[in-house]
């Protein structure tokens, strides 16, 4: 299995068990090298059985609720002391100090983690009626408009807000994955994102 196909399909892949057999089949086939080591460590960190719910939790997907959550109550009356709870929360759940304790490494590995996330939150808000819905639940938005919130909610996450709160070097890697993602999975509609995105020219 080629390298950079299977760690492609690994970064690409959403489903959880399907990703966990990609992984373990080509550890079966290099061995566990420090590369694939690290990408089962921050695999295995990201989800989390919760007793309680019975539910898998994914710690990046939990991290980016809680970046949205932060996001919308930033502005109003969000004392300081609780933004500071938030962001410990945070830098937790999107495992930033783990990254900076692996180097160059852990961020080559996290920024597909983060990349998958992302993919997976867009399938999630396509899917959610809830997201797409206009005002007073009186429909659905069209697949153009909703894209467009989508990206207004991505840039929000991954560059007003740590701009805002102090955590834009530290998420640094978290913001390009994201941009990545988008462009990628709505490559027509990327200037919507990079147009927001200061001193990021739009592409043609």
């Amino acid at each position: 299995m080629a390298e950079k196909l299977w760690v492609e399909q690994f970064i690409k892949e959403i489903e959880k068990e399907d990703r966990e057999k990609i992984l373990e089949e080509a550890i079966a086939e290099e061995g566990l090298t420090e590369e694939n080591a690290l990408r089962r460590q921050f695999f295995e960190d990201r989800y989390e059985f919760n007793p309680k719910s019975k539910l898998m939790v994914d710690h990046l997907i939990r991290g980016w609720m809680s970046m949205a959550y932060l996001a919308n109550e930033s502005k109003s009356l969000f004392g300081k002391s609780r933004v500071e709870k938030e962001k410990k929360k945070i830098r937790a759940d999107l495992a930033l100090d783990v990254i900076q304790k692996y180097g160059k490494l852990g961020e080559e590995i996290m920024y597909g983690e983060y990349y998958n996330a992302a993919c997976l939150y867009m399938k999630l808000c396509d899917e959610d009626k809830t997201y797409g819905a206009i005002l007073l639940g009186l429909g659905r938005m069209k697949p153009a408009k909703l894209i467009e919130k989508i990206a207004a909610d991505i840039y929000r996450v991954a560059y007003e807000l740590p701009e805002e709160v102090g955590m834009k070097e530290e998420m640094a890697v978290f913001s390009r994955a994201l941009t990545d993602a988008f462009c990628d999975v709505h490559r027509k509609e990327r200037n919507l994102l990079l147009g927001r995105i200061p001193g990021r020219r739009t592409e043609s």
